[in-house]
């Protein structure tokens, strides 16, 4: 985990969003583009994520020819 990682995790944790923190954990700062900023319904999201073991854009389908 990178250092910046590591405050994003603590910063997260100390404003009360433990599932945010540990899916920073899991699998780094790729947050989902549908929340902006974090939230409440951010981290129920998150949550399912962590709980479930899968990154965020495992839960939608995509073109074959989407770019991100």
């Amino acid at each position: 985990m990178t250092d910046t990682e590591k405050a994003a995790v603590k910063s997260l944790e100390e404003r009360g969003f433990p599932n945010t923190a540990k899916y920073v954990e899991m699998f780094g700062l790729n947050f989902c583009p549908s929340f902006r900023g974090v939230n409440k319904e951010a981290e129920e999201f998150y949550k399912n994520c962590v709980d479930e073991g899968h990154p965020w854009d495992w839960y939608f389908e995509f073109p074959e020819d989407s770019i991100f």
